[in-house]
């Protein structure tokens, strides 16, 4: 295992430290174990970790989730990667 939300009202990384960080108004609520974040389907509210995966190093990734939908309707992205400006991963 590389890293760890446990998501128990702060963004640390259990195992190591790829610590998130909280944009916008995300929050926490009970959750199966303990607590949970709180994303309200604004894509404006996430929590965002420094990349840490090499992709040319040939590693393959693993997510694993738990996720409590409100609507059946509603289209989400759990986890996404992209490049932000100067960036060259």
């Amino acid at each position: 295992m590389v890293a760890y939300w446990k998501a128990d009202n702060n963004t640390l990384d259990s195992v190591d430290a790829h610590n998130g960080t909280i944009v916008g108004s995300l929050t926490y609520e009970p959750a199966v174990i303990n607590q949970g974040f709180n994303f309200t389907g604004n894509a404006a509210n996430r929590l965002t970790v420094t990349d840490f995966m090499d992709p040319s190093s040939g590693s393959n990734l693993t997510v694993v989730l738990w996720v409590k939908k409100r609507a059946v309707s509603t289209i989400a992205t759990y986890v996404n990667k992209f490049q932000t400006s100067g960036d060259n991963g």
